[in-house]
């Protein structure tokens, strides 16, 4: 039985190319893919004469020709879609539209029909009816290295950007200004931002909680959306560093977070974001606004940075520096964009100055001549650095252990100019004091640094700093408590300037002073107060004011061991005041089992199985320690300086 005539033809080039169905008008020898596009249409015929149905040469199955249909489509009932090809061997020429077929259609196509009117489709809908048409492997460069669907965890939703909205601008009250990067510009780019950015700053308004499915859920997807990030350097990923460093503190990991901080701090050296954006010449393109938002992301790691050298004991060293790179200040396009920030630079440096002097008493020098002379020098640096602070931002007060209300007035008045930072800054000049001046004011409790025993220009050396570390612990105390109050009372300045009279986070600072008052109340020896009349410190509203703000951390942040050690402190004063007797520093067994005072390491997010010690016990976050000095006599503070500091004071008792 010879083949039906030949129906027409199977498929275009392009269609065959699309894996798409390619279908034909009556009559037409363009399918309508290519005639809606306007395109070329090319049908190749095979070389080879097709001797089966079209039904079976698609299916690629065995066609046994019948009377009236192959046996295959008669056994499934489609007589009717038996259609044989029929075609010439010798006619292997692809069919292709002459250009008078393509003349007359475009004559059709441009032909106005009466009453009829072509609606208008834009260039951009067209487009996308076109991909939509498409399949989309053929919309992919499928020429890189594989692609793969995004992970619906890290799509952006409307429901980050409400969080991040209603975050930001306290729920639609205020703008969303930032002090630390652009937070307009970052929710106007919300959907073009890395997701690992996106999704750590959605953690930072659900952080309280992580108990709940939302908070759980929010950590969840950042740490997914880490491990799958794109690492190549750029300033979005060193903001996404330092915003995990940020959370991981909170939550009491640091070991964590520090990891991310050394690696923002590596970024901006190699970005150099330590050098201004108005000296680089590949940097002229940047607006005002991104030039500013450069050094803010700048001076926020720089301060980070400086913040963990001062306070953690196993803090990284770089050398980074703000010489370079002006201080923050504001932009208006056209209304502000920025948090008045001036501030920030002095205090990074501050708390870079402290990390300094912290790094000198790593190791306890050779003698107590050389305590001496170091505690000097670096008093006199200290002191030289201070000249350079704007007199704008000191908080004076005339009494150390007191703050008048007119005091109180005019530093109201200076932090409704300033706004941030003011008492931060205060609080680290007068810690700096303290801790350069403390490990000679430790002498003072050693018999072999009775004055009888030491020259006159020693004796002036020891007696300054006694002088200086009561006056600055004062000074601290005071500013803490004075700030506190203020805090209370709120009808004395606007209510948006609330959050500047805050200290909450001038621990480290208050514990230095509460280091102070404990030594010069119980470990020093009386006789140098002679020489140095100094008004008692060891009372009881200091000791119930000290155990009151200590008090109030929880069980898992870095302040624990702060607590406990000024519980340890304020109790020996209670005793000293009670009893009158003094603890000295004699090097001798007292056969009291020592505790030791450490902070526990965890891990971020990951659950440890029972009877496993995977948590080591870390020497605490502190500005320098006890330097090898116990608490009550048996309670010592952990670190491998503190032991260095401890042999030296039996050393040259």
């Amino acid at each position: 039985m010879n083949p039906p005539p030949y129906k027409g033809p199977t498929s275009c080039t392009r269609c065959r190319s699309l894996k798409r169905k390619c279908s034909f008008a009556s009559g037409s020898i363009i399918c309508d893919y290519c005639l809606k596009r306007e395109t070329e249409c090319i049908v190749p015929t095979p070389s080879n004469p097709i001797k089966s149905c079209r039904r079976c040469y698609k299916h690629r199955k065995r066609c046994e020709p019948g009377d009236t249909a192959c046996k295959r489509c008669t056994d499934l009932g489609v007589e009717d879609e038996c259609v044989y090809f029929d075609q010439d061997p010798s006619d292997n020429d692809p069919l292709i539209m002459s250009p008078n077929t393509l003349a007359i259609l475009d004559d059709l196509v441009s032909f106005d029909f009466p009453f009829i009117t072509p609606p208008r489709v834009s260039s951009v809908l067209e487009k996308y009816m076109v991909a939509l048409d498409d399949p989309m492997m053929f919309e992919v460069d499928t020429g890189k290295e594989g692609w793969e669907l995004e992970d619906p965890d890290m799509l952006p939703t409307q429901e980050d950007w409400l969080l991040l909205y209603n975050h930001y601008t306290k729920n639609g009250e205020k703008e969303p200004i930032g002090m630390l990067f652009d937070i307009q510009q970052f929710l106007f780019d919300f959907y073009r931002k890395p997701a690992v950015l996106r999704l750590i700053l959605c953690c930072k308004p659900t952080a309280y909680k992580l108990d709940d499915e939302s908070g759980n859920r929010a950590y969840h997807r950042a740490r997914k959306a880490l491990f799958r990030s794109d690492l190549t350097p750029s300033v979005d990923l060193i903001l996404t560093y330092w915003h995990i460093f940020e959370y991981a503190q909170f939550m009491g990991r640091s070991s964590i977070g520090q990891q991310f901080l050394k690696s923002a701090v590596e970024l901006c050296l190699q970005l150099q974001l330590n050098k201004d954006p108005d000296t680089l010449p590949w940097l002229n393109h940047l607006t005002p606004r991104q030039k500013e938002e450069r050094r803010r992301i700048f001076w926020g790691t720089f301060y980070f940075y400086s913040g963990q050298l001062a306070q953690d004991p196993d803090c990284f060293f770089l050398p980074i520096s703000g010489e370079q790179v002006k201080a923050p200040s504001q932009i208006n396009d056209p209304t502000p964009i920025f948090v008045p920030a001036e501030l920030l630079k002095y205090t990074s440096e501050t708390f870079n100055v402290l990390g300094t002097i912290k790094l000198n008493y790593t190791t306890p020098p050779s003698s107590i001549q050389s305590v001496i002379d170091l505690g000097t020098r670096l008093y006199s640096h200290f002191l030289q650095y201070r000249t350079t602070i704007p007199q704008k931002y000191i908080l004076e007060f005339d009494t150390p252990h007191h703050i008048s209300t007119a005091d109180q007035d005019r530093f109201i008045a200076q932090i409704s100019i300033v706004q941030e930072w003011l008492v931060e800054i205060n609080m680290n000049l007068n810690a700096g004091v303290c801790i350069s001046n403390r490990p000679t004011l430790f002498l003072s409790c050693l018999p072999s640094c009775h004055p009888m025993y030491l020259s006159k220009s020693n004796q002036i050396a020891i007696q300054s700093a006694i002088n200086t570390c009561y006056e600055s612990a004062w000074r601290i105390y005071s500013l803490r408590i004075c700030f506190d109050s203020l805090a209370q009372q709120s009808h004395r300045y606007p209510p948006t300037d609330k959050r500047l009279y805050h200290a909450a986070a001038s621990e480290f600072r208050l514990f230095e002073a509460c280091i102070v008052f404990w030594f010069i109340s119980c470990r020093m020896d009386p006789v140098w107060l002679v020489s140095c009349p100094l008004e008692d410190c060891n009372t009881v509203p200091v000791r119930e004011e000290l155990r009151t703000i200590f008090n109030k951390f929880g069980e898992n942040t870095a302040r624990v061991p702060l607590m406990v050690a000024v519980n340890a402190m304020t109790a020996e004063m209670q005793e000293v005041a009670e009893t009158g007797v003094r603890k000295n520093v004699d090097g001798k067994d007292n056969g009291l089992e020592a505790i030791e005072i450490g902070l526990k390491s965890m891990s971020l997010g990951v659950e440890v199985e029972s009877g496993l010690n995977e948590n080591p016990i870390l020497e605490p976050k502190a500005l320098l320690g006890l330097l090898g000095m116990e608490l009550g006599g048996n309670i010592r503070w952990k670190g491998r300086k503190e032991e260095s500091w401890r042999l030296f004071w039996k050393l040259h008792n």
